[in-house]
């Protein structure tokens, strides 16, 4: 191979990793979640209710999950959680946990250090269960649809909605429902792992991406259930489930991590200097409970600080990254450390 050749690829590769770089930073390309039909590897299934599109298996197990698609086991009534009873012990206190991948914890590959398991812990001296029923990829009207579909059957004293900034987005995620036999697999774990071929993909239905990306939420049966605004048809349906069924519902924000800042999940048009999320003005209108769990966040951040001020005696030169230290780096999915402090603000409020 010459030099020039040798240079040319090179400056190709540099110049795509630099573009990939600003890609991810500026225009980032949606997620994806791997989505095979009739693969047994598949933690996922489709579902007949429009609304939800998918849900997780029954009974699923997999010796070398991945932690996000694929997860060691779900209990016998599809969820990621441990095997709970269907009739409530009247001796205890029965919490139902509602949200996305930030509850059902992709990332997290211990159940145990899920924030329905943290929480549990934390409740443990006031008899109290929580049952996890976050799914991926869920905005706020699949995952009260959810509810009422799996969740009534348990009879829950209280339910939980993790509130994320993505629950404003009007279908349930990104999915992929197929792999192309024809498409090689090297092509299939390029779109997976990089924004730009996302992005080039999609556009351009290179090796036939558009046609199979996301087919739930842009088929016509989907898009009529799910509506063109899901979070104020979800929280209606909240309130709705729980004059019927005597629940207490309470919604709690989860925030966003930056390097250098915890933020409220705000929709794209909210201003940053609003007192109060448009989220939250719908909530309290419904006579809805709705807390946010930054300012936890927050404190805990600071005494870390402090903490180490007073152990090594010096100031660092730079603050430590909230993303890093309370997810597993992508701003959203908690790591263990973010569930454990994502319950006691929760167990906080539950407590009062």
């Amino acid at each position: 191979m010459s030099l020039r050749i040798l240079i040319s690829l090179i400056s190709v590769f540099v110049t795509l990793l630099f573009c990939e770089l600003l890609i991810r930073i500026f225009y980032p390309a949606p997620s994806v979640i791997r989505f095979l039909l009739g693969e047994k590897d598949s933690a996922y299934e489709l579902s007949e209710n429009p609304i939800l599109g998918y849900h997780l298996k029954a009974n699923f197990k997999s010796e070398n999950p991945d932690c996000h698609h694929t997860f060691d086991y779900t209990n016998s009534f599809g969820q990621r959680d441990v095997e709970r009873a269907l009739a409530k012990d009247r001796a205890k206190k029965r919490i139902l946990m509602l949200g996305d991948s930030v509850v059902a914890g992709h990332g997290i590959c211990d159940l145990e250090n899920t924030i329905s398991m943290e929480l549990e812990r934390l409740l443990e001296s006031e008899n109290t269960e929580v049952l996890n029923f976050g799914v991926g990829g869920y905005c706020t009207l699949a995952e009260v649809e959810l509810l009422r579909e799996k969740g009534l059957q348990f009879s829950p004293d209280e339910v939980l909605l993790i509130f994320v900034n993505n629950d404003y987005v009007n279908s349930n995620g990104t999915i992929i429902t197929q792999i192309k036999s024809d498409r090689p697999r090297a092509v299939d774990w390029i779109f997976r792992q990089s924004h730009i071929a996302r992005w080039s993909g999609l556009g351009f239905d290179l090796f036939g991406y558009a046609k199979d990306f996301d087919p739930l939420a842009r088929s016509a049966l989907n898009k009529e259930a799910i509506g063109d605004n899901n979070v104020e048809e979800g929280l209606l349906m909240l309130k709705q489930l729980a004059e019927e069924n005597n629940f207490k519902p309470r919604v709690f924000l989860w925030p966003y991590f930056t390097d250098t800042h915890i933020l409220e999940p705000k929709a794209a048009e909210e201003s940053p200097l609003q007192d109060k999320l448009w989220v939250e003005n719908l909530a309290q209108e419904l006579g809805i409970e709705i807390h946010r769990l930054s300012g936890f966040f927050k404190t805990d951040l600071e005494m870390r600080i402090s903490d180490n001020l007073q152990k090594t005696g010096k100031k660092r030169r730079r603050a430590p990254s909230p993303r890093w230290v309370y997810t597993i780096g992508d701003g959203i999915h908690p790591s263990k450390l973010g569930s454990s402090v994502g319950a006691e603000a929760i167990a906080n409020f539950i407590k009062k």
